[in-house]
């Protein structure tokens, strides 16, 4: 009998356990070398199935779930209900390039041409009273990132801070002189980073010198210069934030640098060589995912005292892109059109 109730609660205490894991979510890449939608199992081997095909190259990708929404150059964004399987096209300006949603998944932010289109993601259409008909310098690449009241814009050479509403009103503008691949915000967002492509020097409001440095922070809302960080001797592709508040960079020599954004210290400053040529990053919890066009892989990072690769996956015919974190099961069929 007390063998019987010891092994009821070591069922008990085991059920407890895995009920208590979390469940891996999915990873979604746009794959340009077969236009592809696909999907990244994160368990066992990596499996990979293909969502969707376009009859354009697709650039980068966002999930406000069910809805996932892939930019193309074929001047649109591929909307899939991963519901239905339904697909809308919907039309945006020229090359919708690197894409972002606010924290509600309310609106997604694609970067054109010129400007910025506003999707409202209930009814999958563009919302022209909240877009962006024109962006100073926007023809030379956009990026965008927003925190739910506020919009930042990366361009050719400066960063733009745009409040979020009908009609959006810019607040300010820095112009920085180096072409801009990706803007974050700080965890609290009060700063915003701006990755450069190649450091520049630069001077604050008070005309204080900062030496070169290819990653800018600057104040939010003022834009103005507070600080320059050198993260390596490469071109910087595209940064996210993880949960203990670092800031991770891919560069296309194939290093995963990271800083200590509390701090900005460059004494936090990480290097870690993933190999290739580093493209996009996602990040969930204590692991970045990294697409690799050059070898048509996508790289896993596990963050800890010393942050360690942990595996690649490859996708046939590869030339991911854009990647997105996809929770392991769609949450409805809203989300847009059926």
């Amino acid at each position: 009998m007390r063998n019987i109730a010891l092994s009821c609660v070591f069922a008990l205490v085991l059920t407890i356990g895995f009920a208590a894991a979390a469940q891996p979510a999915d990873l979604v890449v746009v794959n340009a070398g077969t236009n592809s939608l696909d999907q990244i199992s994160t368990r066992g081997r990596g499996s990979v199935t293909t969502l969707a095909f376009f009859t354009a190259q697709p650039w980068d990708v966002v999930v406000c779930d069910p809805m996932i929404y892939a930019s193309t150059l074929n001047n649109t964004v591929e909307a899939l209900n991963r519901s239905t399987g339904a697909v809308t096209s919907i039309p945006t300006g020229l090359g919708p390039q690197k894409m972002s949603h606010d924290p509600d998944c309310t609106r997604v932010y694609v970067p054109d041409g010129t400007g910025i289109r506003v999707i409202d993601t209930a009814t999958n259409t563009v919302v022209a009273a909240e877009s962006i008909d024109l962006v100073p310098n926007g023809g030379d690449g956009l990026s965008t990132i927003t925190n739910g009241s506020r919009l930042a814009v990366g361009t050719g050479d400066r960063a733009l801070l745009y409040s979020v509403g009908s009609p959006p009103v810019l607040l300010a503008e820095h112009i920085i002189g180096s072409r801009l691949h990706d803007v974050v915000f700080s965890p609290d967002g009060t700063k915003l980073y701006a990755v450069l492509a190649s450091p520049i020097d630069g001077f604050d409001e008070n005309g204080n010198f900062f030496p070169a440095g290819n990653v800018h922070v600057l104040g939010v809302p003022s834009l103005d210069l507070e600080a320059t960080i050198h993260v390596g001797f490469t071109e910087l592709e595209n940064a996210a934030l993880s949960e203990d508040g670092r800031l991770h960079i891919t560069g296309i020599n194939g290093d995963l640098m990271s800083f200590n954004t509390a701090t900005d210290d460059p004494a936090s400053l990480t290097t870690l060589q993933v190999g290739g040529q580093l493209h996009d990053i996602a990040i969930d919890g204590d692991r970045a995912y990294m697409t690799n066009p050059l070898q048509g892989l996508v790289h896993t990072v596990v963050f800890g005292r010393n942050d360690r690769i942990d595996g690649t996956i490859t996708l046939q015919a590869g030339l991911p892109l854009g990647i997105a974190i996809l929770p392991s099961q769609p949450k409805g069929k809203g989300g847009g059109k059926p």
